[in-house]
């Protein structure tokens, strides 16, 4: 997300201005879809429904209830996410991996391998630990001095016969794409951005002019917002220009929300607030839930990654 170009001679003013104009509308589409991806119980045919649910027993006992969203954040803010299933006391650990962390080798349906990164903090300072998933264990290696690469430290078998490592994708196709919800809409969040400064700019102060003033051609008058100028000369003339209709300025801006809206299938009374013209049926459906209509599509593809291998609890 970036600002409109500043001007190396600007002034603090502008520069507040400048840096105040910035929306971030991103985050609210994911906060939107994050929303509506949510799991309330579980029922397995084959299961007997006078009792828990296994499944449902190893959702609770990991705590997804609360750490499921942010594997949906992580999910729609860059495409995919990762989770790491291994096998556990009295049920399997599962936990969520940033994509930023973590990158995989595919073989459908499940990874050759996964490597993932964290920051570890010794009493010599901070290291980076590595640990490599396979078919057979998980390995662990770790940078003991920096610049000399990692050290094998140990391994784990997990003896589950393939890769313990579930993608979850924001969207699936076959060049294996899935931008996620934000780098698609970069663009319009810049116009968005540059809307909102030229209606700050427009409206917080009153447009001068002056005819007249004496300066050197190569200097730059210090006009702005937070200066007063003077002259001594009889033929310096001040004035004001006429206020700016700034319904224009509002109706692009809305206008680009509404684009923002179509481009992402989110409800654009969502997006500005605006409930004119909502059909009723819209407004109550969002309403009832306390979460505005989303496309059903972000729903599916979240909540339905490649099964993981079947567990049981360690004996």
């Amino acid at each position: 997300m970036t600002c409109p170009s500043r001007p190396r001679s600007a002034r603090r003013a502008y520069r507040w201005l400048l840096d105040r104009s910035r929306t971030n509308w991103c985050r609210l589409l994911i906060q939107i879809l994050a929303q509506n991806l949510f799991m309330d119980g579980y029922r397995a045919l084959g299961d007997d429904q006078a009792d828990e649910p296994l499944g449902w027993s190893h959702w609770t006992q990991n705590g997804l209830a609360r750490r499921r969203a942010a594997v949906h954040r992580a999910t729609l803010k860059y495409g995919w996410a990762y989770t790491t299933v291994l096998p556990g006391g009295t049920a399997p650990v599962i936990r969520g991996v940033s994509p930023r962390n973590m990158t995989a080798v595919y073989a459908d349906p499940w990874p050759i391998y996964a490597l993932h990164q964290k920051t570890s903090w010794t009493p010599d300072g901070r290291r980076q630990v590595y640990r490599l998933f396979d078919d057979q264990a998980v390995y662990t290696l770790a940078e003991n001095d920096p610049g000399q690469g990692p050290a094998y430290l140990d391994h784990a078998e997990h003896g589950l016969g393939v890769c313990p490592v579930v993608r979850f994708l924001d969207e699936d196709d076959l060049d294996a794409d899935s931008p996620g919800v934000v780098a698609p809409v970069l663009d319009i969040q810049d116009r968005l951005n540059y809307q909102t400064f030229l209606l700050m700019t427009t409206g917080a102060h009153r447009q001068r002019w002056a005819a007249g003033l004496e300066v050197d051609d190569d200097e730059e008058p210090p006009i702005g917002p937070d200066r007063l100028l003077h002259s001594d000369s009889p033929e310096t003339r001040f004035g004001t220009f006429d206020s700016t209709d700034m319904s224009g300025y509002v109706a692009v801006l809305e206008q680009i929300l509404r684009h923002l809206a179509a481009i992402t299938q989110t409800p654009a009374w969502a997006l500005h607030g605006s409930l004119s013209n909502l059909a009723a049926d819209d407004y109550s459906a969002g309403s009832a839930s306390g979460r505005p209509p989303t496309s059903s599509r972000d729903s599916r593809h979240c909540g339905s990654p490649t099964s993981p291998p079947e567990m049981r609890p360690a004996d």
